[in-house]
């Protein structure tokens, strides 16, 4: 009686040893520690532990600035706080956003503020929303009336 309990024993024993080592082997391969992932990834990882304000370039060339809260192997985003900056010649706005999700797709840059330094030239101006709108509205006209006389002047051939 005695060597079939110390038998068991011994097999437990292997058991749990093989569980463990299994266990070791399946966190090894496919389970990758924080520090082991390099470049972007551990930028982003840093901002969720501590948060700091981040730039976000998008594809259509806004700029949103807020707290990054969560990211995803896609570059899809959570922004606590956030707000568009629309900068139209020495003008300047923060238009508020509040909590926003952005799709990977979109994104260009994400860089990190830095809160010692200045954010902006000293020469801009921080105007309201409603100024801003109408700067780039006459922004926008100035454009494509440049465009227009372009196309206009095409038959002289200049060059």
């Amino acid at each position: 009686m005695v060597s079939f309990t110390c038998c068991l024993e011994t097999l437990d024993c292997i058991s749990v040893a093989l569980f463990h080592f299994l266990s070791a082997l399946f966190f090894f391969f496919f389970v990758p520690p924080l520090f082991f992932i390099g470049g972007c990834a551990s930028f982003i990882l840093s901002s969720l532990y501590f948060p700091e304000k981040l730039l976000v370039l998008l594809r259509d060339g806004r700029k949103l600035l807020g707290i990054l809260r969560s990211f995803d192997q896609f570059a899809n985003a959570v922004l606590e706080g956030a707000c568009e900056r629309v900068i139209v010649g020495d003008l300047y706005c923060d238009i508020p956003l509040g909590l926003y999700v952005i799709r990977g797709e979109n994104v260009v840059l994400i860089g990190e503020l830095d809160l010692e330094r200045e954010e902006l030239p000293a020469h801009m101006t921080r105007v309201s929303a409603a100024d801003i709108k109408k700067a780039q509205k006459a922004e926008r006209d100035a454009t494509d009336l440049k465009g227009t006389m372009r196309k206009r002047m095409e038959f002289l051939d200049l060059e």
